[in-house]
């Protein structure tokens, strides 16, 4: 995902108030389109198949109340939050 989709991802989320989203997008040659923003939405399938820790991500920010940053400003899946 390019740096300028996630970090609008971000500000979408936190627009709605929202600590975690699943966020829905299309994408063709000519490039990205939203579909759609689910408070709840499900990941297993990606954990699986990228080997991101994501439960383990979402687990921390709701534990610890922070999430960690990149260089890009996104927060990172391999953060400690």
């Amino acid at each position: 995902m390019p740096c300028d989709i996630a970090r609008a991802c971000v500000a979408h989320a936190r627009d709605l108030g929202l600590v975690y989203a699943a966020l829905d997008f299309v994408v063709t040659p000519q490039g990205w389109t939203y579909l759609e923003t689910n408070p709840n939405g499900e990941f297993g399938f990606v954990q699986a198949l990228t080997d991101q820790p994501i439960a383990q991500a979402i687990a921390d920010l709701l534990i610890h109340g922070r999430a960690g940053r990149n260089d890009t400003g996104i927060p990172s899946p391999h953060a400690r939050m």
